[in-house]
């Protein structure tokens, strides 16, 4: 969902296990972002997805961070927050790339 370093770095090597694509946006510039993470797709609100059987939309949502994605798995109607949405907990914004008012 977006490129914090509790999330991304791990990615290179599941995608070289599993052969999976990279997908996501570029990583912002600052010193809290995962600067190895380096998407097949680099992907942009409204992206889609698509598979045999769901389809994937892409929903930029800064604020967390600049370049946060949620997913929505349309056929379902259930959406992948992400660190967007917390359940119990708040969500850390640090500027720059984190942004309140963007959220």
């Amino acid at each position: 969902t977006h490129t914090h370093l509790d999330h991304s770095p791990a990615i290179a090597p599941l995608a070289k296990a599993t052969g999976a694509q990279i997908v996501g946006m570029p990583p912002a510039d600052d010193l809290f972002q995962d600067n190895t993470f380096k998407p097949d797709w680099a992907m942009q609100h409204d992206d889609v997805i698509i598979a045999d059987d769901f389809h994937l939309r892409a929903i930029h949502t800064p604020g967390h961070v600049s370049n946060h994605l949620c997913f929505l798995l349309e056929e379902e109607g259930v959406l992948l927050a992400g660190d967007h949405i917390m359940n119990g907990s708040t969500v850390v914004i640090v500027p720059p790339s984190g942004d309140m008012q963007a959220y």
